[in-house]
């Protein structure tokens, strides 16, 4: 698959595929020794695993089947590495970081739900851990809604392997530091999205870039539209906006544009559709920072 930022469409009644929810789950235990627990998780085979069960339990409802979202991703394995390194678990980093903050990092913007997961890897195969955490997801109404949600395209797939496991004490563990030490734990994030355009151009997507700096946007639109254009107005002071028109070539929308100061800066993509020709509402969003040429 090609690695493109994905951008996700904000419809005019606000709409967020799905709430967001914790996934607490525990296996009891025993003590054992440190050489006895999951080693060697292969993030990527569990990616693939998990991903195939999503699909399959969609399929058997009826539901459309949802893409893996590279970009979206990176993001979940990042932030399952953050909450165990850091020792926290919630849909909210120390800094007060949410879904939506991380999702517009990886070049979704808005639409985004979340399940969160935990458990500890004694005893169990790669392809039991990810059984369970399934099990787990589905069994509770919230998760299972975001699992089956019908607007939802692509899907994130993070997982890491905390191997010390002396962090995230679990439900009936009361010294995880003596009774559990060496027991490791996996987090995996999932994180949906509905995408309805692809940022063709550039990939990947900059975090920042210099005064006066050209950038070109490319974008490929799932559904029909017939003008693009793009609105971009620096954080904070919505007074000074400009719009840039997007030019249909080579079956994309494309755009050119510099901004001549620095400072943080939102693209909002608006698109009129075929049938309200008049009527332009904002289908995507962007975050763009600009930096001195002295910096």
């Amino acid at each position: 698959m090609k690695n493109r930022i994905s951008i996700s469409k904000n419809r005019l009644s606000g709409i967020i595929l799905g709430s967001i929810f914790i996934l607490l789950m525990f296996i009891p235990g025993r003590a054992g020794n440190a050489e006895v627990f999951l080693l060697d998780f292969d993030e990527d085979k569990a990616e693939f695993l998990m991903l195939q069960q999503i699909n399959t339990f969609r399929y058997s409802q009826g539901l459309p089947l949802v893409g893996l979202d590279e970009n979206l991703s990176t993001s979940c394995q990042r932030y399952a590495m953050d909450m165990a390194l850091r020792d926290y678990f919630d849909h909210y980093s120390p800094e007060g970081e949410n879904p939506t903050d991380r999702a517009r990092k990886a070049g979704v913007p808005n639409a985004v739900s979340e399940n969160i997961g935990i458990i500890r890897t004694f005893g169990k195969s790669l392809d039991e851990v990810v059984d369970a955490l399934m099990d787990g997801f589905l069994q509770s109404p919230e998760h299972r809604s975001n699992l089956v949600d019908p607007n939802v395209t692509h899907i994130g797939i993070g997982f890491y392997q905390d191997v010390d496991g002396l962090n995230h004490q679990l439900d009936s563990e009361s010294d995880p530091d003596s009774t559990y030490r060496g027991f490791g734990t996996v987090l995996v994030v999932q994180d949906f999205c509905r995408r309805d355009i692809n940022l063709v151009e550039p990939d990947p997507y900059p975090e920042w870039l210099l005064t006066g700096e050209f950038m070109t946007i490319r974008l490929e639109f799932t559904n029909q539209v017939d003008e693009v254009f793009l609105r971009i107005y620096p954080n904070g002071d919505t007074q000074d906006v400009y719009e840039i028109p997007m030019f249909y070539r080579e079956n994309m929308y494309q755009a050119r544009f510099a901004i001549d100061h620095e400072g943080d800066f939102t693209i909002g993509i608006y698109a009129a559709s075929p049938v309200a020709e008049w009527f332009y509402g904002e289908v995507g969003r962007l975050e763009l920072q600009v930096k001195s040429h002295s910096l």
